[in-house]
């Protein structure tokens, strides 16, 4: 599925704003969406197995709050969810934070699995019966969601994602043209709009 997942990366990409506002819209109401600038080759091995990995999607986005700094966020789009994925990206987050010396806004898109919606979620190292080390990230479990809410909502990435959300009683075909339909009316570039009806179509 190599394809398929460069062009659902691009599409976050595109709909960067979007995707926080759906994900975090605290955090994301107190970042200059507009002015994100992507690190296109972020690549860490990925420790204990060695595999050179090259990260999904990491965005230096400048705070509105107070006197301006730069974060990093930072998402990952797994096919499957699984157990180890706060693991892993707890390693990203210091691995990222040593190169870059930023806070870091972890997130993961589970295409399939995890909880419905979105939910914090924390990874914690412990010894000695105690927390030494925490990390809190944010999970957004599409397949178990419902296509409906999503639909309903102002951000055209949300009726992307609903096509890969569960379509209550609207057969595929009804479910298909009902997302398809959304993208079509509203006002969107060219570019994007392709983008988000092609993540519908594939």
């Amino acid at each position: 599925m190599p394809d398929h997942d460069q062009h659902f990366k691009r599409l976050l990409q595109a709909c960067f704003g979007d995707l926080l506002r759906i994900v975090v819209p605290e955090i994301a109401r107190r970042l200059q969406l507009e002015g994100a600038t992507f690190l296109q080759q972020e690549q860490f091995t990925d420790v204990p197995r060695g595999e050179h990995r090259r990260l999904d999607l990491v965005a230096q986005v400048t705070t509105l709050d107070g006197d301006p700094e730069c974060i990093l966020v930072h998402v990952e789009v797994e096919a499957k969810a699984r157990r180890s994925m706060g693991r892993r990206l707890f390693r990203y987050a210091m691995q990222l934070y040593l190169r870059h010396g930023r806070p870091i806004v972890p997130l993961v898109l589970y295409l399939r699995g995890g909880r419905a919606g979105v939910t914090e979620q924390t990874e914690i190292i412990e010894a000695f019966g105690k927390d030494l080390m925490t990390l809190r990230y944010f999970a957004f479990g599409l397949s178990r969601s419902q296509a409906a809410d999503y639909l309903a909502r102002p951000e055209p990435l949300a009726w992307a994602l609903a096509a890969l959300m569960r379509r209550g009683t609207a057969s595929e075909a009804q479910h298909r043209i009902a997302c398809l339909s959304a993208i079509a009316e509203a006002r969107l570039d060219a570019a994007t709009r392709f983008l988000l009806a092609n993540c519908v179509a594939t």
